[in-house]
């Protein structure tokens, strides 16, 4: 994007969700100092060559101002308050009702995209230890394309955790709060 800003004279709307250089630093790969370094002098002019940015939190706003305080900036926060006091009584019965699977159990619910780099297969192995201390877990899992949840269901299958999984696809927030 910022090397077409320049070639076409178009404006650059970066939508940032984090930095990478940040990111290797915070999963441990501070040890790399010199691709780190490349990394930042990537990132600073794409940065300070765009005409306003999205990021999703005050800590990347804060990242970004530090950057390059003039370019404007919004945040769209990427997680969502919910008032559980609304969810209707009668309709978590009707969902209990609806989940006997769930009943009576621990659950441990992950809500995101099913990419590669959200570590699922990396929670199906955690899962293995889990099931093994606490028998009474699923884990339900909501979000992914229909391609994505048959490869992790795949997945659980080979491991023989298929019945510790519930994959219930893409939820609007209201649903996805029974589950919580």
């Amino acid at each position: 994007g910022a090397i077409f800003s320049k070639i076409f004279k178009i404006r650059h709307l970066l939508d940032f969700h984090g930095s990478i250089p940040q990111i290797m630093k915070n999963f441990g790969y501070a040890r790399y100092r010199s691709l780190i370094y490349v990394l930042e002098q990537v990132e600073r002019p794409i940065i300070n060559s765009s005409h306003g940015l999205i990021t999703i939190s005050t800590d990347l706003d804060t990242y970004i101002r530090k950057i390059n305080d003039k370019i404007p900036t919004v945040i769209i926060e990427d997680s969502q308050n919910y008032d559980f006091s609304s969810i209707d009584k009668e309709r978590l019965v009707s969902f209990k009702l609806s989940h006997p699977e769930l009943d009576g159990k621990n659950i441990v619910l992950y809500a995101g995209t099913f990419e590669l780099y959200q570590g699922l297969e990396l929670l199906l192995a955690s899962a293995e230890l889990v099931i093994k201390k606490r028998e009474n877990t699923i884990f339900v899992l909501a979000g992914g394309r229909q391609n994505q949840i048959d490869t992790l269901r795949e997945s659980t299958e080979k491991r023989g955790i298929a019945a510790h999984f519930h994959f219930p696809g893409n939820l609007p927030i209201d649903e996805l709060a029974l589950f919580m």
